[in-house]
């Protein structure tokens, strides 16, 4: 009777601990609650996020030379479409094949005399035609200066009569503005005459100007 009383009561408190212990375990898990929107998905990826990355592993000699070998032949694959797309972009179109041939130079072994002579034509008319342009420019250059030296002596004769004012105010105060007098007048006709002798070379280089010198020039 004691021994089965023993076990009777080892059985009792082996009991009571593991009650206590079961308490204990709910008491924790109402401490912490379960989320409410919380769903097996999100456990589930939240799982999957959660996996570090694993560090990939070496490759070999072998391998990252096939690799480099792959990777070149792209790369030249890619140029040779570069190049390739680019010499399709610099040929004339259909439309434009006429035009683009009279651009490019002939061979004069291959041309034919009238072909020669009228390349030849082409040439001295564009050479005349530049000569026509460089003299114009020319006449144009000495008009200017033409016009810039008539505005010069203009403005020389507009300081010559003020001083020719003030000459004469103070003639009555300075016995020596008569000779001051003298040479202004003497410049004042200088002026004049520079202005006639301007006059027909400004004409003459309006003519020239307008096209009629030209055939004169061709004459000579």
């Amino acid at each position: 009777m004691a021994h089965k009383d023993l076990l009777k009561k080892a059985f009792r408190n082996n009991f009571i601990r593991k009650s206590v212990a079961d308490l204990k375990s709910l008491g924790a898990k109402e401490a912490h609650p379960k989320p409410r929107h919380t769903s097996s998905t999100n456990l589930f990826s939240r799982t999957e996020n959660d996996v570090p990355d694993l560090p990939t592993p070496p490759m070999s000699t072998e391998d990252s030379d096939a690799q480099k070998v792959t990777e070149h032949e792209h790369k030249t694959d890619d140029s040779a479409s570069s190049l390739v797309a680019a010499s399709e972009a610099a040929k004339p179109s259909r439309e434009n094949v006429a035009e683009w041939l009279q651009t490019v130079p002939k061979d004069p072994a291959t041309m034919s005399s009238t072909e020669i002579r009228v390349e030849m034509e082409k040439a001295d008319a564009d050479r005349k035609a530049q000569i026509l342009r460089s003299h114009e420019q020319l006449l144009r250059d000495h008009r200017d200066l033409v016009v810039a030296s008539e505005k010069m002596i203009v403005s020389h004769l507009d300081t010559i009569e003020t001083a020719f004012a003030l000459l004469e105010i103070m003639d009555a105060l300075s016995s020596h503005a008569e000779p001051m007098r003298r040479e202004m007048l003497e410049k004042k006709q200088f002026c004049e005459k520079k202005l006639i002798d301007l006059s027909p070379v400004r004409s003459r280089l309006e003519t020239l100007r307008a096209g009629k010198g030209y055939i004169c020039l061709d004459a000579d």
